[in-house]
């Protein structure tokens, strides 16, 4: 999943593709992304968002730059 910041409100958002649907990609903002998968009822999506971040939390542990520096490049520090 990646970040992209939404230029006009200033929100990061995820894209996400939606292959059970009809294979489109979605764009939805990490604020409003719990809120979209209970109103679907079906929060793996958040699940894994929040799986994503807290093994990307890990990855950052005790100063690790190795991690840091990978992550950085998918994730900017802005």
């Amino acid at each position: 999943m990646k970040m992209t910041p939404n230029k006009a409100n200033g929100e990061y958002e995820i894209k996400i593709l939606e292959k059970e649907l009809d294979s489109r990609t979605q764009f939805i903002g990490i604020t409003s992304l719990y809120e979209a998968s209970l109103k679907r009822d079906d929060l793996r999506i958040f699940n894994y968002f929040k799986a994503l971040i807290n093994l990307n939390a890990e990855m950052c542990l005790q100063r690790n730059y190795r991690g840091i520096n990978s992550l950085v490049e998918v994730y900017p520090l802005e």
